[in-house]
């Protein structure tokens, strides 16, 4: 600790005392610090003297025939209620897209191009990218399989399922190609109105991006194509390939690149009195910490039924207390034991549910493992009550009148995760889904 006397002279025969610009373990570190300075006025007391200012004492939520000393009160609880709203307002994020400049055209690739697609599909998956490629200057070779081999390979890219893409990985690794590996797909994120989402779609974008995170020099990225290409869109995609875009997220529609972007919501007045339940509330993984946060938030809107589903039922620990504590807030509650990866299971839930109004989908638990060791089996077990599960609401409930339909995913699914490859493809799954779900017309949202 204390150390020892150097002869320096003798380390460095010759050598001579400089000064150093700063102490040699000086140490500073440099955060995003929120900023002390507070807005003259903020938001939250903006519209309160607005309210004020125009008298609306139901915004406000007093009487306005009630005394000062009964109005100042219900004025601080009011405020202290949008303070906290506006901090949660504050977390709020959502996927936007924003156009890539710069995408160069013409032969920008060289070299040999893998393109892998499904065993059988050969000469009909993929045809359209195999000419994209080929007119940006590629020599490119259709493959279902990735095997060693004398020659350097460019690029790869991908037309496989989720699954199938997590074989190709492990493939790549195995056979030693470092060459860049870009997921090509079609449907997987809501660009603009009229998209048509497929959540299988999504789900390999959610596993692309931890890939980029475990395996950094090996990902080129994620392309999602239109459903009708023409010569524009594979120029376009053909210049991401090239890589010189800086983008690893990527969108092709009217003949334009959009790169992904997570941008902060800005809230929208409020002139709603709060959302209001009726009916019944399915929750599915309704007895775990989550689902138990639902329910008991769900028996304050005015749902008159909760019912909880999971796969031990009433036997799971702390299912008891929990029927009790809602039936003390005054709604009627049913705990089913229920796997929501059978189709079977389901329907029968569901044909026994009065005026089912409300469903959340809070089912599934977090899994770890890199994608370079994951098995097929682990894989699916993983994702089967997140994907499969939602996929079985979905279907089961198109035609019912539904007041909300809830799914609860993470910002794996956005982001990536180190080691949860698994857990992102579901919950990226859960967002094509909304996105799908909205797209024609039915309630969705995920959180």
């Amino acid at each position: 600790v204390r150390g020892v006397q150097i002869d320096w002279a003798a380390v460095f025969p010759g050598g001579r005392l400089v000064d150093l610009p700063t102490y040699a373990f000086q140490r500073e570190r440099f955060w995003l610090e929120p900023s002390s300075a507070r807005p003259v006025t903020s938001a939250v007391d903006a519209a309160f003297w607005d309210a004020v200012e125009r008298g609306d004492a139901q915004a406000l939520g007093v009487d306005e025939e009630q005394p000062l000393g009964a109005v100042l009160p219900a004025l601080a609880s009011w405020r202290r209620a949008q303070q906290e709203r506006s901090v949660v307002d504050g977390w709020r994020y959502r996927l936007g897209w924003t156009p890539v400049t710069g995408v160069p055209s013409g032969e920008v690739l060289t070299g040999i191009w893998l393109v892998v697609v499904e065993p059988g599909a050969e000469e009909v998956d993929g045809a359209d990218v195999v000419v994209a490629l080929r007119s940006a200057g590629a020599d490119v070779q259709v493959v279902t399989a990735v095997e060693p081999r004398d020659v350097a390979v460019a690029g790869v890219v991908s037309l496989l399922s989720v699954e199938a893409t997590v074989s190709l990985l492990q493939n790549l690794l195995a056979a030693g190609v470092d060459a860049p590996l870009w997921c090509v797909t079609r449907g997987a994120v809501s660009v603009g109105d009229g998209d048509v989402v497929d959540p299988y779609a999504s789900a390999v974008w959610g596993l692309g991006r931890v890939i980029g995170l475990e395996h950094p020099d090996r990902w080129g990225g994620l392309i999602d194509l239109p459903m009708e290409v023409d010569a524009r869109t594979d120029s376009l995609l053909a210049g991401v390939l090239a890589g010189r875009t800086g983008e690893d997220q990527v969108a092709i529609r009217a003949a334009e690149a959009w790169g992904a972007r997570l941008a902060r919501v800005t809230p929208a007045a409020d002139t709603s009195t709060g959302w209001q339940g009726r009916g019944t509330a399915l929750i599915t993984g309704g007895t775990g910490a989550l689902g138990g946060h639902v329910a008991r938030w769900l028996a304050g809107t005015g749902v008159e039924r909760i019912v909880l589903t999971s796969r031990r039922g009433i036997e799971t620990p702390g299912a008891t207390e929990l029927v009790t504590e809602l039936e003390e807030l005054g709604v009627q509650v049913t705990v089913a034991a229920c796997d929501v990866a059978d189709r079977d299971a389901v329907a029968s839930l569901l044909a026994g549910i009065p005026d089912l109004r409300v469903v959340v989908h809070a089912a599934g638990v977090p899994s770890w493992g890199a994608v370079e060791s994951l098995t097929a089996d682990e894989f699916e077990e993983s994702v089967r009550s997140k994907i499969v599960g939602a996929a079985h609401l979905d279907a089961l409930l198109t035609d019912a009148d539904l007041d909300a339909f809830v799914l609860f995913s993470s910002v794996a699914g956005v982001w990536g995760s180190g080691r949860q490859s698994a857990y992102a493809a579901a919950n990226a799954f859960l967002d094509g889904l909304a996105w799908r779900r909205r797209g024609v017309g039915l309630v969705a949202t995920s959180v």
